[in-house]
């Protein structure tokens, strides 16, 4: 089995950004705006038959594991 599809959530210069392979796809200003828009990219690669994983960077920096689902 293949590598899991995977988006992330983290922190950048006064906003979010959504990225997936190390690159990223989004800037967003607020951080539920990005996780939505992870967690929607996530819910259609997860209809197509793909694993998927959502991460989200917290208050303290550390990432966590978003439920898509």
């Amino acid at each position: 089995m293949g590598q899991a599809c995977e988006w992330a959530v983290v922190r950048c210069s006064g906003g979010w950004n959504v990225i997936s392979n190390a690159r990223p796809l989004r800037r967003f200003d607020y951080r539920v705006d990005a996780e939505e828009e992870a967690l929607r990219l996530a819910a259609a690669a997860q209809k197509r038959g793909e694993e998927v994983r959502v991460l989200v960077e917290d208050a303290d920096s550390q990432m966590r594991v978003l439920n898509v689902g």
